[in-house]
C-alpha cells in the first residue's frame, strides 16, 4: 500500500481489513504511541514541521501511517454521517463500524492537517527553511539520539519516486473527507481547520499564477527549463509552488477572508492584463451586457457564450 494507490481496491485482504474498525484504530494508535514516548523528535512531529528523517523511521513510519489514511478513507466513504457521528450508539458503547468517536477524530484530524502541511514543505524543499537554524538543529540532533544505532540519513528526494507522493496523496484525501463531513456536522470547534503559522506569500495573489496547467511535481527533482517553459514566464518561486499547492489542495487551511483577497485580487489582475491600465477609468476594452437579477445564471450564461 505504500506504493500503489489502488491496492485497496485490488486485494481482498486490504479491502476486508478497511471494514474492520478495531484494524484501523490500532494503526492510529500505533503511529501515537510513538509520537507520545519520543516527544518532538518523534518523526510524526518532525514531519508535521517539514524536516526530513532517517530511513530507519521513514521504513517504520510510513507504511503505517500511508495504509492507516487508505483503509480509515475507504472506511469512511462507505460510511452515513449518522454512521460518522454515532448518532443512533449508546453511551457507554463501542460503535462496531466507525473507529473513533467525534472527540477522537478532532485531534485526528489536526495531526494530519500538520503533517500534510509538513509534506507540502518536504515536496517542494527550498534552501532557507521557515524554521530558525537552531531549532532546526535541535530537533536534528534528537532524532539522532533516539536512533544512534541506525545513523543513515534519507531525504525524501533520494527515496522511492513512489512512496512519497503517495503519502502526500492519502493524507490530503483523508484530511478532505473528514473536512467535508464537519462542513454538514460541525463537530470541529471554530478555526479548527485554519493553519495559524502559515507563511505563504499570499498578499501578491498575482504572483500565484493559478492558470499554469504544468509545474513540478511534488518529490521530484526541478527538471530543466525549456524555451516553452520560458517562454510561458519566469519560474516560480519554492513559495509559490507551496501556495499554490495548498490552495488547490487543502485550500481551508487558509483563512476564508484571506482566499477572498486572493480571488479578488486575481480576478483585478486578470482584468488587468486583458483591458490594460485603462479599466481603472472605465475605459478600453470591455464586455457591456445586461443581466437580470431574477434571471442570473441564465443570462450570464447566454450573454457570455462564445457564441454571443
Amino acid at each position: 500500500m505504500t506504493y500503489n494507490r489502488l491496492a485497496v481496491y485490488q486485494y481482498k485482504l486490504l479491502y476486508m481489513l478497511a471494514s474492520k474498525p478495531q484494524f484501523v484504530r490500532s494503526l492510529w494508535y500505533t503511529l501515537t504511541a510513538q509520537t507520545a514516548s519520543q516527544g518532538f523528535s518523534s518523526p510524526i512531529s518532525l514531519l508535521s514541521k517539514g524536516l526530513t528523517i532517517s530511513k530507519y523511521d521513514s521504513d517504520r513510519i510510513v507504511p503505517i501511517l500511508a495504509s492507516f489514511c487508505a483503509l480509515f478513507g475507504r472506511l469512511i466513504a462507505t460510511l452515513h454521517d449518522g454512521e460518522f457521528c454515532q448518532e443512533n450508539v449508546l453511551p457507554g458503547t463501542v460503535s462496531k463500524i466507525m473507529p473513533f468517536t467525534i472527540p477522537e477524530i478532532i485531534p485526528l484530524s489536526t495531526t494530519l492537517k500538520e503533517i500534510s502541511l509538513g509534506l507540502v514543505e518536504l515536496a517542494f524543499p527550498e534552501t532557507r527553511s521557515s524554521l530558525k537554524d537552531s531549532y532546526r538543529t535541535m530537533l536534528t540532533s534528537l532524532n539522532n539520539e533516539s536512533t544512534s544505532h541506525y545513523r543513515l540519513k534519507c531525504d525524501p528526494n533520494e527515496q522511492s519516486k513512489n512512496v512519497w507522493p503517495h503519502l502526500l496523496k492519502v493524507c490530503v484525501s483523508l484530511l478532505r473527507q473528514i473536512h467535508t463531513r464537519d462542513l454538514r456536522r460541525t463537530f470541529c470547534p471554530e478555526g479548527h481547520w485554519t493553519a495559524q503559522n502559515l507563511n505563504l506569500p499570499l498578499d501578491k495573489p498575482t504572483d500565484l499564477h493559478l492558470s499554469r496547467r504544468r509545474g513540478p511535481r511534488p518529490f521530484q527533482p526541478i527538471r530543466d527549463f525549456t524555451r516553452e517553459d520560458v517562454e510561458d514566464g519566469p519560474p516560480l518561486s519554492t513559495k509559490q509552488i507551496r501556495s499554490i499547492t495548498i490552495l488547490r489542495e487543502i485550500p481551508f487551511v487558509v483563512a476564508f477572508n484571506t482566499r477572498v483577497g486572493v480571488f479578488q485580487g486575481l480576478v483585478a489582475a486578470d482584468k488587468l492584463r486583458t483591458q490594460g491600465d485603462l479599466q481603472g477609468f472605465l475605459q478600453g476594452p470591455s464586455i457591456q451586457l445586461t443581466v437580470r437579477r431574477s434571471h442570473l445564471y441564465e443570462d450570464a450564461f447566454d450573454k457570455l457564450s462564445p457564441m454571443n
